[in-house]
């Protein structure tokens, strides 16, 4: 399948953002991979952010909350056997005080969701996602 026969073809995100459980107060998203410029969402009342993402890109998702370390996600769209599928993501933010920081960290994406042949839909590469998420534990647990 090439991907002009895909130009039809999305992914639904349903981004679900929350604040140590709690639904957040000021919550957004800065997608990167559109038309190569960031474009901010802001979450609803209910920390939602619906994102449709173009087939044959790799995106950049960056959830931010005033107070909060960020999360960065990617979304890879690139491969050809994709179907359109929806997925639904949450993401929990952790607080920090106003003595501490944004580590560099903060940039490095803690998950990748990417299309499963076997399984035939988007899910997280489970090796990265653990790894990095295990990273990200540690650097918060140091500050």
């Amino acid at each position: 399948m090439k991907l002009e026969e895909q130009e039809d073809q999305y992914l639904e995100v349903d981004l679900a953002i929350s604040i140590e459980g709690k639904r957040p107060e000021n919550a957004w998203v800065t997608v990167y991979g559109i038309e190569d410029k960031p474009h901010e969402f802001q979450a609803d009342s209910k920390g939602m952010v619906f994102l449709i993402l173009d087939f044959g890109k790799e995106y950049r998702v960056k959830v931010e909350a005033e107070g909060c370390l960020s999360k960065s996600l990617i979304f890879d769209t690139t491969d050809l056997k994709a179907k359109h599928d929806e997925y639904p993501c949450d993401v929990d933010l952790i607080t920090f005080n106003e003595k501490e920081t944004a580590t560099p960290f903060d940039d490095v994406p803690i998950a990748v969701i990417r299309w499963h042949r076997m399984k035939r839909k988007f899910i997280h590469d489970l090796e990265y996602t653990k790894e990095m998420q295990k990273k990200y534990r540690e650097m918060v647990s140091a500050q």
